[in-house]
């Protein structure tokens, strides 16, 4: 599908929509023989948005300073992909219990909620695929580089050796996001949940996923750098190898954390 957005025509890939719970039959009541038998009156349905949401995070598990971002701005989509198969490493990653608790400092949460608050303006949003990450992690993918395992190989790195992957910078022994200062995120559009198409998916170790790569349609660069622009304009630094990588380095670190997603 397809939609235009301040005079570009932005193209987007599909994604599912969000599950619906059966609602609760009428409970029916019998009258005296001499009468018809009548239905309670039952409430309306409840929305979609007026159904509770199961919690995304603990945040009262978390250490001073970090905080959930859906505690902050609940309208942020979530879909952490190392706390699932569908990554590079092909297994759930060490410290990820969530695929919903998307943490970070205090402090870059409210980074987040405003680039939210200005996304909405155009009908867009953003989806987090990371955001803190336990050192844990970052030594389970450094462990994964120097392995044998190649399955994943054409899924996420199909033009580079394993084995050049740390030293090109895509994987790294210590990462911003243990610091909670760090995100991977896309653009969706809200009506829809739909992402946004970047040229590129998450996670792919390959020239197409750096921010200037050639080959890319006006459409894909477009999308790209108005992530870019929404982050940057509330103090997030892009990484020029990954469209989706943005730090917030003017939060104030407590050093490498290790505790649990979840």
């Amino acid at each position: 599908m397809s939609i235009t957005i301040t005079g570009l025509v932005l193209l987007t890939v599909g994604c599912q929509g969000p599950n619906h719970e059966p609602s609760d039959q009428s409970s029916m009541v019998t009258s005296s023989p001499s009468s018809t038998e009548t239905a309670d009156t039952a409430s309306p349905p409840p929305t979609l948005n007026e159904l509770p949401e199961s919690p995304r995070c603990d945040q009262g598990a978390l250490p001073s300073g970090f905080t959930c971002v859906n505690s902050v701005e609940p309208s942020i989509a979530v879909e952490l992909r190392y706390a699932t198969t569908s990554n590079f490493t092909g297994a759930v990653v060490d410290g990820y219990e969530s695929e919903t608790a998307a943490i970070v400092l205090a402090d870059v949460a409210t980074a987040l909620a405003r680039v939210q608050a200005d996304l909405k303006q155009e009908g867009l949003g953003l989806l987090i695929f990371d955001a803190y990450r336990p050192t844990r992690a970052v030594a389970h993918f450094v462990a994964w580089s120097k392995n044998s395992d190649t399955s994943t190989k054409q899924e996420f790195y199909p033009n580079l050796a394993k084995s050049d992957l740390l030293r090109l910078g895509y994987i790294a022994e210590h990462s911003n996001h243990s610091l909670g200062t760090a995100v991977d995120v896309t653009l969706v559009i809200l009506a829809s949940g739909e992402p946004l198409d970047m040229g590129s998916d998450f996670d792919l170790f390959d020239n197409r996923s750096h921010y200037q790569t050639s080959g890319l349609t006006s459409t894909q660069s477009a999308n790209r750098t108005r992530l870019r622009q929404a982050m940057q304009a509330q103090g997030f630094t892009p990484y020029s190898n990954e469209w989706w990588h943005f730090n917030h380095s003017n939060a104030r670190t407590q050093g490498a954390q290790n505790f649990p997603v979840r």
